[in-house]
C-alpha cells in the first residue's frame, strides 16, 4: 500500500443522498389542491352568500403562495441537480 494509508473502496448505496433526490410529493399537491379548495370556496362563498367569508383569504392564500414557491423551489434544484 502506498503511503501506509488503509484505503476501503465501499460499494456506492443507491438511497444514500435520499433527501436530496426526493420530488415533490402527492402530500405537497395534496396541501396545494386543499388550498386551492378552501381559497375558492371561500371567494364563492364570499360573493354569494356572507361577506365573512373573506377573512379566510388571510390564511389560505399566504400558505398558498408559500406552498407554490417551495415547490417551484425544490423543481429548479431539482433539475440543477441533474
Amino acid at each position: 500500500m502506498p503511503g501506509n494509508k488503509l484505503e476501503m473502496h465501499l460499494p456506492k448505496q443507491k438511497g444514500r443522498n435520499m433527501t436530496r433526490n426526493q420530488k415533490q410529493g402527492p402530500a405537497s399537491r395534496l396541501i396545494i389542491l386543499m388550498l386551492v379548495f378552501g381559497t375558492v370556496i371561500s371567494v364563492k362563498e364570499g360573493y354569494i352568500g356572507n361577506e365573512k367569508w373573506y377573512w379566510i383569504l388571510i390564511v389560505t392564500v399566504p400558505l398558498l403562495l408559500l406552498a407554490m414557491v417551495n415547490g417551484r423551489r425544490e423543481k429548479h434544484d431539482e433539475s440543477v441537480n441533474d
